[in-house]
C-alpha cells in the first residue's frame, strides 16, 4: 500500500496540531476552522487565513495529491505547495487573477485553460516528480488532465530532490477557500500509486464486535465500544 494518508476534516473540533496518522501530522494556525456549509460531505476545512503544513515524515521523490477545492475569493495567488525538507517550494498550485488554474515550478509558471469558478467545488489532483532537470507535473481537475510539463526543474534546491511537506496557504493572495477529502500517495508499490480520482473520505465506526478480538477491554463493556 502506498497511500500516505486521507483526511476528510469531518470530525475534529480543534484542528490545531491535529494528528492525522500515527506518523503524519498537520499543524494549522488559529485562523482555521471546520465548516459545515457547502462542503462535499459533512465538514470541510475553511481557510481564513491558513498556513496548514502536513509533515509526511519521509522524503518522497514523487507524490500524488488530491483535494476538493472551493474558492470564495481570489486575487491571483497560490494555495497549495509541495515543499522540500527545507520548506522550499518545489511545485505549487493556484489560480491566476483571471480565474485560470496554474502551476508554479522553479522552471516557471504554467497556466491552463481551465476556469475555476468561485463558490463551486472542484476536485484538484497533482502528480509530480521533484528533480532539477527531469522533473514533471500533471494537473487534473474533475478527472480531466488540464496541464502537464516534463523534463523541467521542479526542485527548489538542486541538493534536495524530494518533498517532505505539503501545505495549504491563504494570505492576501487567496483570502478564503474550503478544502475537503484530501489524499496523498507515493508512486511506489502496486496499489494506490497513481491518481485516485474524486474520493470521499468518511469515518466508519464499529457497531458490534467482529470475528477477531484481541486485547483487554478498558473503559467500556465491549471491545467495539472501546474502539469507537
Amino acid at each position: 500500500m502506498t497511500l500516505i494518508f486521507m483526511e476528510g476534516f469531518d470530525r475534529s473540533t480543534n484542528i490545531d496540531h491535529y494528528r492525522l496518522h500515527s506518523r503524519n501530522r498537520i499543524s494549522i494556525n488559529t485562523g482555521v476552522r471546520r465548516y459545515g456549509v457547502g462542503s462535499l460531505y459533512g465538514y470541510s476545512l475553511m481557510a481564513q487565513p491558513i498556513v496548514a503544513r502536513f509533515d509526511l515524515v519521509s522524503n518522497y521523490t514523487e507524490l500524488v495529491v488530491g483535494f476538493a477545492f472551493c474558492p470564495i475569493s481570489r486575487t491571483g495567488g497560490y494555495i497549495f505547495d509541495f515543499l522540500n525538507s527545507s520548506l522550499g517550494k518545489n511545485v505549487s498550485f493556484g489560480v491566476d487573477s483571471n480565474g485560470y488554474a496554474r502551476i508554479y515550478t522553479p522552471a516557471g509558471t504554467y497556466t491552463s485553460s481551465f476556469f475555476v469558478q468561485l463558490y463551486a467545488w472542484h476536485y484538484v489532483e497533482i502528480k509530480a516528480r521533484f528533480h532539477n532537470t527531469n522533473g514533471y507535473f500533471i494537473l487534473r481537475i474533475n478527472g480531466q488532465q488540464v496541464l502537464s510539463q516534463s523534463n523541467i526543474n521542479t526542485a527548489a534546491s538542486s541538493g534536495i530532490l524530494s518533498s517532505r511537506f505539503i501545505s495549504f496557504i491563504s494570505t492576501v493572495d487567496y483570502e478564503e477557500y474550503y478544502i475537503d477529502d484530501l489524499y496523498v500517495c507515493s508512486t511506489s508499490g502496486t496499489k494506490n500509486n497513481d491518481f485516485l480520482g474524486d474520493v470521499r473520505v468518511a469515518a466508519l465506526f464499529p457497531t458490534r464486535n467482529g470475528t477477531y478480538n484481541d486485547f483487554s477491554v478498558v473503559g467500556a463493556s465491549s471491545a467495539f465500544q472501546a474502539v469507537n
